[in-house]
């Protein structure tokens, strides 16, 4: 070109700048560096969890882990869908002229543009889904027979629109349906992208089968819905106090607000992955104790004994859980207190059960223990005033039995929840001048799991009156003096 000019191009301005250039630079490394730095995290990890294994494995970076990179980065394999959807996203007009020489760019089109669906179609000819596994399609909660991911561009309504219209390129009908269908396919995309994050990238790698596959599976779709739900219940709030706030100053918005549609609440997930793969996460309950040997400090001519055998060591057992139930009869809590730090201490939550109410002090007559569970507040513990801090124990509450126990269902543990909280809030109501702290729910969720229900008020009420009162005040000035006490 003469000059080599823009102006003897044409008679525009350019569209791009170098400075766009630049930034498209500076994007491309920025990308390159970070799918290069998650690329070699996932092979370290993926290295570092099969050496214990395999010693001698091979230090290198594989295909697998660039592309457990890219989903765990959330960034696709290759971007053809997303320039084959671009014309409907940006709302383009797309006409097929075959640029002819002498045509110009800007030549008259009389031709009426392409439908998004014949755009796509045509830019996504042979459209296949990723390779590795062949995503199932499972959703109780509504029907579908789609079995793996297919993508259909065909628009059904073109031909009558060709004679009916030729301004616009397809019914709002159809546009609609095509976009739902999209939604559909996106939805599957993404399921299937984090199934196959969860059974070929992770660190704990998973057995390739169908029930692993369908229990992954199913609880992606859960939590995704369970997503959806939290997002659809954060809109109507965000609607409800806009909604109020321009109430309140007493004017009407620009735009009317939209009132988000009515969301129902999603199943629970009722199978855990873990009791389809132990990934070895609860290694610990599956160890049998055995305590240390026990010496017998007599000497005999100044030699140490040998330690005692495997029926001494159940004698000595029988014969500790006999001194106390002793203790526990007799409520002798000085026996008791030396007892419980011997080894194994109480040994038994049979043993604990007896004996804690007793070194608490507890009353263990009908008629006494009827009076200790109802102090001077006296009544129901459910009719008293609420306590300030009610609010902070259902949080932490909906926090607890995480990792124990793990052999019961979710209905079980969810009944466990609300036991553990109507037993913090009945001893914080009848004694409203104790503070809850975090980690008390722990003492509580360990007295609810060892003692009786009788006797589980009673003895919790009494461990925060009298033996952590101190912790549990509005002032920490006692417990700073208690912690001055320490060497």
């Amino acid at each position: 070109c003469e000059g080599e000019n823009w102006q003897d191009l044409s008679d525009e301005a350019p569209a791009i700048r170098a400075t766009a250039l630049k930034d498209f630079h500076a994007l491309a490394v920025a990308v390159t560096r970070k799918l290069v730095l998650s690329s070699l995290y996932t092979a370290q990890s993926r290295i570092k969890a099969k050496q214990v294994i395999h010693p001698n494995i091979r230090k290198a970076v594989k295909v697998k882990d660039v592309e457990g990179a890219l989903a765990s980065a959330g960034m696709k394999r290759d971007s053809r869908q997303y320039w084959a959807t671009c014309a409907r996203r940006l709302g383009l007009q797309v006409h097929d002229t075959p640029f002819e020489d002498g045509a110009g760019l800007g030549a008259d089109n009389d031709e009426p543009p392409m439908s998004y669906a014949e755009v796509e179609q045509q830019l996504l000819p042979c459209p296949e889904p990723p390779a590795q596994l062949t995503p199932r399609v499972v959703r109780p909660w509504k029907k579908t027979n789609a079995h793996t991911i297919d993508f259909d561009f065909s628009d059904t309504s073109s031909a009558n629109e060709e004679d009916t219209d030729q301004v616009t390129s397809s019914s709002p009908s159809s546009d609609d349906e095509d976009e739902a269908t999209l939604e559909d396919e996106y939805e599957e995309l993404a399921v299937h992208d984090e199934v196959n994050e969860a059974l070929l990238y992770t660190v704990n790698a998973l057995p390739k089968t169908h029930r692993t596959q369908e229990a992954v599976e199913m609880r992606v779709r859960l939590d995704r819905e369970q997503e959806r739900h939290a997002e659809a219940i954060d809109a109507q709030g965000n609607y409800e106090e806009e909604k109020a706030m321009w109430t309140l100053v007493g004017k009407s918005p620009p735009e009317p607000l939209v009132k988000p549609d009515q969301v129902k609440t999603p199943p629970k997930s009722t199978m855990r992955l873990e009791e389809v793969h132990d990934s070895g996460a609860h290694w610990r309950n599956k160890l049998e104790y055995a305590s240390e040997p026990k010496f017998n400090m007599g000497t005999t001519n100044g030699q140490v004994s040998e330690p005692v055998n495997d029926d001494g060591r159940n004698n000595v057992t029988s014969q500790k859980a006999r001194d106390i139930l002793e203790a526990c009869k007799w409520r002798n809590t000085a026996a008791l207190q030396a007892l419980a730090a011997t080894d194994c201490g109480f040994m038994t939550d049979d043993l604990r059960r007896q004996a804690w109410p007793v070194l608490l002090g507890v009353p263990f007559e009908k008629d006494d223990l009827d009076d200790a569970r109802k102090p001077q507040t006296g009544g129901d513990w459910k009719e008293l005033p609420r306590h300030r801090d009610e609010d902070q124990v259902q949080l932490d509450v909906n926090r607890s039995f995480i990792y124990y126990p793990n052999n019961q269902t979710e209905a079980e543990l969810d009944h466990r929840k609300r036991e553990l909280s109507d037993l913090i809030t009945e001893v914080l109501r009848r004694y409203p001048y104790l503070c809850y702290f975090q980690g008390y729910h722990d003492i509580c969720q360990v007295f609810l799991l060892v003692l009786s229900a009788p006797l589980r008020a009673p003895s919790l009420a009494r461990l925060s009156a009298l033996r952590i009162r101190d912790f549990m005040l509005t002032s920490l000035d006692p417990t700073v003096d208690q912690l001055r006490l320490i060497p």
